[in-house]
């Protein structure tokens, strides 16, 4: 109720006005806005997911505690700094490039797959969804993002990603890894299809070749498979301790076994082959006979990279020079023409 005091100079009267309004509506609009307010900032400062909102310049202007936790940041320390300031440094123009999405009008809400630098400087993998909130005239107001940190994940998707790609007896490459080693290599040359010229620096760059071990069903048949498996994993450890960082040893599936040097010529390749052909022990309990010494050998088969070749062709003259070398009998190295 509204009072409003009015006096009639010439009669000397004074009268109050009462003005009765029904505000019943109003104060329920303002509770529920103070409810909807209170849900809201419960509901955003305690998420189990991580959320912050930052203004059109990247000013993160609030974060709830799970943010926090993630960069192993208090509150005081990460309200006030710049978003870019917690980006790993090779994502910060994809986060530019979302913003300026957001901002034009092109897209209402985005997701980044990003990742954050937490305070100890390890990088933390997430998905941020990120949406521009406007006033009621359409201004832009600031971002709110939600973020999932999806670093485990990352881990569990890469080291599958690895037992799937790994010969889990001898723990080299398996053919899946090999294949996917050899398509890299190749995809490498791609600007290497035309005849090398005067001018360019097109040139033969790695070589691949194949081995397989001799008499390797003998091998199994007189002292069995365990002796067999031991076998295998005896010419792995030996020949990964004799090539270099950057080769690729891997298991084709048998006894066949393929490496790949990528930078080798013809000459370099035919060394490292004949280092890798010569006979390796097997340890004596792997047979069952103590004191009695096994050595396998294996023989090679030796193709280079040359301008317009592609996985498969390299690979069919390996395999071409290596069926030469088991001509030629056990040890032998052959390269293909």
């Amino acid at each position: 109720m509204r009072y409003l005091p009015l006096a009639d100079e010439s009669t000397g009267w004074r009268y109050v006005l009462v003005v009765t309004l029904d505000v019943t509506e109003r104060d329920a609009a303002q509770l529920g806005l103070a409810r909807s307010e209170h849900a809201y900032a419960a509901a955003f400062d305690h998420s189990l997911v991580a959320n912050a909102l930052a203004d059109r310049s990247g000013v993160i202007t609030r974060a709830n505690d799970a943010f926090c936790a993630m960069l192993g940041r208090n509150r005081a320390h990460l309200v006030g700094t710049r978003w870019q300031a917690s980006t790993h440094a090779d994502d910060l123009a994809l986060g530019e490039a979302a913003a300026a999405d957001l901002l034009s009008g092109r897209k209402a809400s985005l997701i980044l797959d990003k990742r954050f630098l937490h305070e100890d400087g390890h990088e933390v993998d997430v998905l941020v969804g990120i949406t521009l909130v406007r006033d009621e005239a359409g201004e832009p107001l600031h971002f709110h993002c939600q973020i999932v940190d999806v670093s485990a994940l990352r881990s569990t998707q890469a080291d599958l990603k690895r037992q799937a790609a790994t010969d889990p007896l001898t723990g080299l490459l398996n053919r899946r890894g090999i294949d996917e080693v050899l398509r890299a290599h190749c995809s490498a040359l791609v600007g290497c299809r035309q005849p090398a010229g005067p001018a360019s620096d097109c040139r033969p760059r790695g070589a691949v070749f194949l081995l397989d071990l001799d008499r390797f069903k003998l091998l199994n048949d007189t002292y069995g498979h365990g002796a067999g498996d031991a076998a295998l994993q005896a010419v792995a450890r030996r020949w990964r301790d004799r090539l270099r960082q950057d080769d690729v040893l891997g298991r084709f599936g048998g006894d066949e076994f393929v490496v790949l040097l990528p930078e080798a010529d013809l000459r370099a390749a035919q060394v490292v082959a004949a280092a890798l052909v010569v006979p390796v022990p097997v340890d004596d309990h792997a047979v069952g006979l103590r004191g009695v010494t096994v050595e396998v050998t294996a023989c090679a088969g030796v193709a280079v990279f040359m301008p317009g070749d592609d996985c498969e062709s390299v690979v069919r003259r390996a395999d071409a020079a290596l069926l030469a070398a088991k001509a030629s009998g056990p040890g032998q190295a052959r390269a293909s023409a």
